[in-house]
């Protein structure tokens, strides 16, 4: 997308035929005055709509995208540009986004609110660990019936970085806290009251294993009473990870240390 200005399909023809008159006009000198009276009011409706339209020292861009981007998964990104002079127009914005982050589409476009605000996305997906970094955007601006449009470039630079996969590890955690684990096909590891981490006291409900009764207790309360367990947590826990060269190689859309990675964070 350039910088500047360009014309719009409309005045395209019009310059058409404001070229077939003067071509008229040298064959039939009778037409010489309609042919000057023809440009100069061509010129005047472009200079009225080249004065609608905004300059770049007028517009307010931030972008909206996580932080960390996580390995893998496709996120949106987007832009909110502000500029009350705006207001009613047509936008198109390219955004200078790292060609390592797959963004799509390229362009987007939408109309600017009544208020001068407008909010315009894409999807990116990231392939790779690292760091990146998102550039300038160019914003092109224009009436829907209008003559010209105007491009300004935006000075808007981010640093991010691409992280292992954060995302499956809070959807993870959010299936565990549902009780969903059946939809994604994990299981316990243990049975249910196979681990040994005391966890508190509780009345004996029939049914309860017998074998879980704390003898001195139920002395103490003359009644039965249970002991309860819970899973163990807050161990350390040391993963071993291959990063031969093998590993390097694609499984998918990303490398078998990548997936290995992931597989050893939500563990």
């Amino acid at each position: 997308m350039l910088r500047g200005l360009s014309p719009q399909p409309r005045l395209l023809w019009a310059i058409a035929i404001g070229a077939g008159l003067i071509a008229l006009a040298v064959a039939a000198p009778v037409l010489v005055l309609l042919a000057v009276v023809y440009h100069v009011g061509l010129t005047a409706v472009v200079a009225r709509d080249l004065a609608m339209l905004p300059t770049s020292g007028s517009y307010r861009a931030r972008r909206i995208m996580p932080e960390p981007f996580s390995l893998g998964e496709h996120e949106e990104v987007k832009v909110m540009i502000t500029n009350p002079a705006a207001a009613g127009l047509k936008a198109r914005l390219a955004d200078h986004a790292p060609a390592g982050l797959n963004p799509t589409p390229r362009e987007v476009g939408g109309s600017f609110d009544p208020k001068g605000g407008i909010a315009l996305s894409y999807a990116t997906s990231s392939p790779r660990r690292g760091a990146f970094r998102f550039g300038q955007m160019d914003l092109q601006v224009f009436r829907k019936d209008g003559w010209l449009r105007r491009q300004v470039r935006l000075q808007l630079p981010h640093e991010v970085a691409v992280f292992p996969n954060i995302v499956a590890i809070k959807r993870i955690q959010l299936t565990l806290r549902r009780g969903l684990r059946a939809l994604v096909g994990q299981r316990r590891a243990k049975p249910p009251g196979a681990s040994t981490a005391f966890a508190g006291l509780r009345d004996y409900v029939r049914g309860d294993d017998v074998r879980r009764i704390s003898w001195t207790a139920t002395a103490r309360r003359d009644r039965p009473v249970m002991v309860e367990v819970e899973a163990e947590r807050g161990q350390q826990v040391m993963i071993a990870i291959d990063c031969g060269r093998l590993m390097t190689a694609p499984a998918g859309e990303l490398d078998k240390l990548d997936h290995a990675v992931n597989a050893a964070l939500m563990l």
